[in-house]
C-alpha cells in the first residue's frame, strides 16, 4: 500500500501503527529504497518514480534527491 509522497524526516506511520520517521526506519534496515519507471504521466510520458518499501509492505513515495542520497549516488542539478 503506496502513502503518499513523504520527506525523509517527515513522520510517518507504519502498517502496524508506529509513529517514526523513514529516516529512523532505514537506520534500523526496516527499507529498502527502490526506483520504478513504469509510471504514465501527462501526456503519456513515462515517469521514474522512488520509493520506501517496508518488507511488511508499508510504502512511501519519496523524491529523487531523496533516493539519491540513499543509495550512494551522485546528486547532479
Amino acid at each position: 500500500m503506496i502513502m503518499g509522497k513523504v520527506r525523509l524526516n517527515q513522520t510517518v506511520r507504519t502498517l502496524k501503527g508506529e509513529i517514526t520517521t523513514i529516516s529512523k526506519l532505514a537506520e534500523k534496515g526496516l527499507i529498502k529504497f527502490t526506483k520504478s519507471g513504469k509510471f504514465m504521466g501527462r501526456g503519456g510520458k513515462i515517469m521514474t518514480k522512488y520509493f520506501a518499501e517496508m518488507s511488511d509492505g508499508g510504502c512511501w513515495e519519496i523524491n529523487k534527491t531523496a533516493y539519491l542520497s540513499r543509495t550512494d549516488q551522485e546528486i547532479s542539478f
